[in-house]
Parts: C-alpha cells; structure tokens; sequence
C-alpha cells in the first residue's frame, strides 16, 4: 500500500471517528446493536449459558456448606463451654459451702476456747508508777459486789487488755479478761452481772470477732427488742412478743427475718 494510500485511509478512519463521537444516537445505536449480537450469541450457545449457570450453583452450595459447617462448629463449641462454665460454677458453690463450713467450724472452736472468760470494764486503773494486781481487783468485785466468794485459785490468770489504737488516748480504763480455772465459776459470775448496773462497772462474754459482729446486728435489728449472749450464742428477745431466738452465726438471721416478718 502506497503512502498515499494509507494517508487517505488514515483519513476516512477520522471522518467516521468523528462522526459516531460527535452524534449520540449513532453511538447509542451501535452500543445497542453490540449488546444484541452478544445476547443473541449467548442465547444461541446454550452450553455456554448452562455452564454458568452450573458455576453459580456450585458456588452457592459451597457457600451453604460453609455456612452449615461454621454454623455447626460455633454451635458445639458453645455447648462445650456452657457445660465447662456449669461445671466451674458448680465447683465454685461447693468450694464456697466447704469454705463456709470450715469458717464456722473454726469460729466455733475459737469460741469454745473462750468458754471461761469474762471481760469485766470501767475497772479503774491505778497510776501507772503503780504495779497493778489484777486478779485481786476482780476477786474484791466479785466477792464485795456480787455476793459470791472466790479466791485466787478460782482464777487462771487475767490482764488489761489493749487499746485497739495505742496512739488515741482514751478516758475509760482499759477493759481486764479474766479466765476461769472452772466453767461454772464463770457462769455463776457472769449470771449475776446485774447486780453491777450501778457501779458503772460492766461484764461481757470474750466473743470471737464473727460473733461480736454478730451481737452488734442483732442488737440493732429493728425487730429486735433485747439482744445479749450465753455461753457464746447470741440470744434476741423480739419485738412485740416473748419469743427467744438462738443464734451462733451469720446464716441463723435468715432465721431471725423469718420470724420477724
């Protein structure tokens, strides 16, 4: 082919470019035809049309069966966790009972060490340049005020007892504990206590630390009348009635409420 001719060649090419991109309806019009021709092929080709139709369905299905399989693992790895966190649940509730039990079984013997003391307070306390005798200042008291006779066999040792705050001074004497050689000189001592009401003198049980928190609740309880304690049980007398209630731990004021409400 001459230049010549590919010049002239070169310039019809331009002349029909521009004058389908200058017209939009010839442009629209072979976009249209252009479109026909490759839906009327695909028409024609059937295996075609069916071979994409066969793609589809098998990506569907293989998105169903993941799907399912996901569906299906998440499902099982949640029941084994539900039945793991069941069964931690139920070992935390029984090491909690065992824990329970233990703490009371603890406070009872605690408790029962202290079955033969008594915290007598507002004794006075003698100058401190003084050596102070303990033993003999409780035996004046209880036999000059509560009609008894003791002596210092009776006894089995007795002492001041601490400040819970050394650093604060305090007004009242200091509280003595007092640990009887015998059981029942403790009880009888202890059921005389009233004859002190006027003396500005006090006697208490020596209770563990769960059953003075104990006391303290019941005492304030609104349904409670009178709260005091025996042989380290605490005893409410309720509101309203004569009804003598009996308790040694934190689990018996379901018990008290009961009767209460």
């Amino acid at each position: 082919m001459s230049a010549k001719q590919s010049k002239k060649d070169g310039d019809i090419k331009k002349q029909i470019s521009e004058l389908i991109l200058g017209d939009g309806n010839i442009l629209k019009c072979i976009a249209e035809a252009v479109s026909s021709a490759i839906i009327d092929t695909m028409c024609v080709n059937e295996s075609f049309i069916a071979k994409i139709a066969d793609k589809i369905s098998q990506n569907e299905k293989h998105t169903t069966k993941i799907k399912q399989e996901l569906y299906e693992s998440l499902s099982f790895d949640n029941t084994d966790l539900r039945a793991k966190i069941t069964d931690l649940e139920n070992n935390c509730a029984q090491l909690k009972k065992s824990y329970d039990n233990l703490q009371m079984a603890h406070d009872d013997l605690e408790q029962y060490g202290k079955r033969n003391c008594l915290i007598f307070h507002g004794v006075p306390e003698p100058p401190k340049d003084v050596t102070e005798n303990t033993d003999a200042e409780i035996i004046k008291i209880v036999n000059d005020k509560l009609g008894m006779k003791i002596q210092v066999s009776d006894l089995d040792r007795s002492h001041r007892l601490r400040r819970k705050s050394p650093q604060i001074a305090n007004s009242k004497p200091k509280p003595i504990i007092v640990k009887f050689s015998r059981h029942n000189t403790k009880s009888e001592v202890f059921s005389r206590k009233r004859n002190l009401k006027a003396s500005g003198i006090g006697i208490t049980e020596s209770l563990t630390k769960k059953r003075l928190e104990l006391y303290t609740t019941v005492s304030n309880h609104p349904g409670v009348k009178a709260a005091w304690t025996a042989d380290g049980k605490v005893i409410a007398l309720l509101s309203g009635s004569q009804t003598k209630v009996f308790l040694e731990n934190h689990k018996d004021l379901t018990k008290l409420s009961s009767l209460i409400n």
